[in-house]
């Protein structure tokens, strides 16, 4: 697919020359995204309930979560594990979130 997309820019540079523009102006990158990569359910579980278990890393769940496009695109696992760090507890944001979706003060929150 490199070559393909190479060979196209290549192309797009020699209209660019021959219309007088500028070759630095053109910028062509091929979509190479042809195919649903999305993580199925099932394997999402169990890779949780590996990394939990400790039969895989951290870093393999988080490579499995990119490839699986759970993540955004160059999030590393690093920036992954300060961003869970760095937020609060869930449970100390349940008022909160209950609060957001209109649910009264009288939910039972040992859910």
């Amino acid at each position: 697919m490199v070559n393909v997309s190479a060979a196209l820019k290549e192309v797009l540079i020699y209209a660019a020359n021959w219309k007088g523009l500028e070759s630095e102006d053109v910028d062509f990158k091929m979509n190479d995204d042809f195919f649903d990569t999305t993580i199925n359910p099932q394997l999402l579980t169990s890779l949780t309930d590996m990394v939990m278990k400790e039969l895989i890393s951290w870093d393999t769940f988080i490579y499995n979560l990119a490839l699986g496009e759970i993540l955004p695109p160059g999030r590393t696992p690093e920036e992954e594990r300060r961003m869970i760090e760095e937020q609060p507890p869930i449970s100390r944001n349940f008022d909160g979130v209950t609060q957001a979706l209109g649910f009264g003060e009288d939910l039972d929150k040992t859910v």
